[in-house]
């Protein structure tokens, strides 16, 4: 038991449970599957050791189990016979050298450092995990474990039918000085997983840390312990700026209901509610930060990033929510992975005042909420490799914050509620395209495609007439410079076959109900 890293017990204790199939590769005296057994009795393993004294011991330590099927048998990628260098003696340190056995000869340094020279096994039989797990019926391995001395690369692509397959859920293996001796990398593991849909985490004493790209990690043959994950049971991290908002709060209604989605909500609450997202805390996938992105101290980087947070007042002439805007998105950037996805809410502000926009219209913002937004789609462009940007009609729907006279639906409702009057600005002669809320976040969960959309009914609607129709007590306010008419084609978006559901004039009605 105290040959089994503490890293590898928390592994055990994680990703392995009572009813798996478990295999354990380059078994030696049985002490991984005697941890395991500790704390997962009802496990299947089946244990494979080479070498016949091993084998004996294996048998001995084992005897009592009847869950336990060892094998005198070694693992690679075909089947033959090979010859084993068995490294069986007391090194110079005063340790067992049996832990340099392996299908390769050490190199002559290594030798003289350890004061052991190999007895050399001939007709070793070694077979596959592919052929062994077929010959025996087992259609799946919840976990497998390797350890050979340099050979694991040559166990994994000896299970390349069950990889491919998606038949095994998770591969620890070792990685050290011996795979340069045997003339293997680490980076020809990264790149084999990846084509068999796996993804690489190396096993740290603070937890697992993924490994993206190649450039993630140096190829120092330094001791290590790695683990590969079938991809769809790695957890995503995901952000979401704005998460307590309006539209944030509605697309955290779907995220929660991934189990695989590690999410975390960076809010100021300047327009968000803790009522919006209540629910959510509970669940132990949702994290919440109160900050704006740009000052939260956030260290780790996410799979998905959806930045829905922004100061969003089109009538606002200064160039504070401007500067907030944009710093708030030089930070989202950075918090994405490399090959991580992000999905922004860009606004029809950036057209300015236009009558009818398509996703090729020239830009004339002439708000700086405009400005900002335009700035951050380039922003977003030049330093993320995959990202979808949408530009936003006006939104409406459940939980709107018409309390700050921002949003016209959601002021008319909440004048509604609270028997109140309302203003109306500039005579109310003003045209909008709207939106619903669960419309817009149906868009942002299904679109995937490197490409900007526009998310509108494609329908203009008088604002005059919307109060009218909602029976809401107003007056007339102030004039204001603000887009006079805008309507979003939202024809690309409905070729991806993304459709509206619910009219503005539909969401009214049931208000007066």
């Amino acid at each position: 038991m105290n040959r089994v890293h503490p890293r590898e017990l928390r592994i055990i204790e994680k990703y392995i449970k009572d009813s798996d199939v478990v295999f354990d590769v380059g078994a030696c005296e049985g002490e991984w599957s005697q941890a395991v057994l500790q704390t997962h009795k009802n496990t299947h393993i089946h244990c494979f050791e080479p070498i016949p004294d091993s084998f004996i011991d294996l048998i001995g330590n084992f005897r009592l189990y009847s869950n336990i099927t060892i094998n005198n048998l070694g693992i690679s990628n075909k089947k033959e016979e090979k010859t084993f260098y068995w490294y069986n003696g007391i090194s110079n340190s005063g340790n067992p050298a049996k832990g340099l056995s392996g299908y390769f000869r050490r190199i002559e340094e290594i030798e003289t450092m350890v004061g052991v020279v190999p007895t050399i096994l001939h007709n070793i039989s070694v077979n596959t995990l592919d052929n062994y797990c077929a010959h025996n019926n087992i259609e799946r391995i919840n976990f497998l474990k390797i350890d050979t001395e340099g050979a694991d690369f040559d166990v994994i692509k000896g299970a390349e039918r069950l990889m491919k397959n998606q038949k095994v859920d998770y591969i620890e293996f070792e990685y050290g000085g011996c795979w340069q001796e045997n003339n293997k990398t680490l980076r020809s593991v990264f790149n084999y997983a990846k084509e068999h849909g796996y993804r690489l985490f190396k096993i740290a004493d603070a937890g697992l840390i993924s490994i993206d790209e190649l450039e993630d990690f140096t190829e120092d043959f330094v001791f290590e312990l790695f683990l590969l994950i079938r991809e769809p049971l790695v957890k995503k991290e995901v952000l979401v700026t704005g998460g307590a908002g309006f539209i944030g709060s509605h697309l955290m209604e779907e995220l929660v209901k991934n189990k695989n989605y590690n999410i975390t909500i960076v809010d100021d609450l300047s327009t968000g509610k803790m009522s919006n997202i209540g629910k959510f805390l509970f669940s132990n996938n949702v994290f919440f930060m109160l900050n704006t992105i740009q000052d939260a101290e956030i260290n780790k980087k996410f799979d998905i990033i959806y930045h829905l947070g922004a100061k969003a007042n089109t009538r606002e002439k200064g160039m504070k929510d401007f500067i907030d805007n944009v710093r708030a998105t030089e930070a989202v950037v950075k918090l994405l992975k490399r090959n991580g996805s992000i999905y922004f809410s860009s606004s029809c502000a950036v057209y300015g005042d236009q009558k009818l926009v398509t996703e090729e219209s020239s830009f004339h913002p002439i708000s700086p909420y405009g400005y900002s937004k335009l700035a951050n789609e380039l922003t977003i462009k030049s330093n993320c490799k995959n990202y979808t940007i949408f530009r936003f009609s006006n939104v409406f729907g459940e939980r709107q914050d018409g309390s700050n006279e921002m949003g016209l639906i959601g002021v008319i409702e909440y004048h509604l509620k609270n028997n109140k009057k309302m203003q109306v600005f500039n005579q109310g002669k003003n045209h909008r395209d709207y939106i619903y809320v669960k419309d817009v976040v149906n868009a942002l969960l299904t679109m995937k495609k490197r490409e900007v959309f526009q998310i509108g009914s494609c329908k203009l609607y008088n604002t005059l007439d919307l109060v009218k129709l909602s029976g809401v007590d107003w007056s007339y306010g102030s004039c204001n410079n603000e887009v006079n008419s805008i309507k979003l084609d939202n024809t690309k978006l409905k070729k991806e076959g993304w459709k509206p559901t619910l009219s503005v004039i539909q969401y009214i009605k049931g208000l007066k109900k």
